[in-house]
């Protein structure tokens, strides 16, 4: 049973995945974010979420191992 989902495709990053599918619209997307989001200005508290967000999401990179 292990071993059968070790061979089992991975529909997020494996080959033919979504990510290697979309990925040209995906830069697009946050390079599009990353302008509007410097000409826009933020209110505080967004800005204060978004951080703690980056954060969180650092450490739980950091921390989750499959």
């Amino acid at each position: 049973m292990a071993a059968q989902q070790a061979a089992a495709p991975n529909a997020v990053f494996g080959k033919g995945s979504f990510i290697q599918k979309y990925s040209d619209v995906m830069i697009a997307v946050a390079i599009v974010t990353i302008v509007v989001m410097m000409i826009i200005p933020l209110p505080t508290l967004l800005l204060d979420m978004l951080i703690c967000l980056t954060g969180g999401v650092k450490q739980m990179k950091r921390y989750w191992k499959d």
